[in-house]
């Protein structure tokens, strides 16, 4: 288990956020709750995220909610709030790697993220979207 607390800007104002990380043998689950800010009101959101879930033989998932309420337009004066939220799918295909010392695999990562309209961190977009996700992950032994 692990906790960790953030502060950052938005752009509507900021928001603080507290992170929790447990971890077993088959399941690693991130939870957080945050709290935006902007002039003069306070406005809730949260997110669970489920990491590297097995799907099927050497195929991974990882699935992430999150749901908020933020100030309407994203406007700094605005005292009414729209709920809005977000899902991210992640499929991981894993090969092997056996010659690497610090390399158990390496996999082809396929993903899909719909949102509402509103700020989350690390997207660009804060309009509502649909968009796909193509990469690669190293996984360390």
């Amino acid at each position: 288990m692990n906790f960790s607390l953030g502060y950052s800007m938005a752009p509507f104002g900021d928001f603080i956020d507290e992170h929790f990380w447990l971890v077993n043998r088959s399941l690693k689950t991130h939870v957080y709750f945050r709290q935006y800010q902007n002039k003069s009101t306070w406005f809730p959101a949260f997110g669970v995220d489920f990491q590297d879930v097995v799907f099927a033989k050497k195929i991974y998932a990882n699935a992430s909610l999150h749901g908020w309420s933020q100030p309407k337009d994203l406007l700094f004066y605005q005292k009414d709030g729209k709920v809005g939220g977000a899902i991210d799918l992640l499929f991981k295909y894993r090969f092997p790697v056996r010659h690497i010392s610090r390399l158990s695999g390496i996999s082809i990562n396929l993903g899909i993220v719909a949102k509402t309209q509103g700020f989350l961190p690390e997207e660009v977009e804060m309009d509502k979207k649909i968009g796909l996700r193509f990469g690669t992950s190293f996984w360390l032994k």
